[in-house]
């Protein structure tokens, strides 16, 4: 089912940004596509109606951030926004 993949695959970006920051690297951030029913941050959908909430994979990810005790921010975006690109620049601390 899409939450088993979903959480399979959590799990393996959980451990990824583990080995990064156990090896002295900064994860500055996640950025998922707003209105994705699997990747969307604020808005998901459901029958091409967007929706408040998070997409399966992003929840699914949070969730596993959390219980590992990793604080990785994650922002969503809409790549036709025009603050998009201004959104990722922020997170990148540029």
């Amino acid at each position: 089912s899409t939450l088993d993949r979903s959480s399979a695959a959590s799990d393996v970006y959980k451990r990824q940004i583990r080995e990064y920051q156990k090896h002295g690297f900064a994860v500055l951030g996640i950025v998922g596509m707003d209105r994705s029913p699997c990747c969307g941050v604020n808005t998901t959908s459901d029958q091409d109606r967007e929706l408040p909430g998070r997409g399966v994979f992003i929840a699914s990810l949070r969730a596993a951030l959390e219980s590992a005790g990793l604080t990785v921010p994650v922002i969503g975006i809409k790549p036709s926004a025009p603050e998009a690109l201004d959104r990722v620049r922020s997170l990148l601390g540029e």
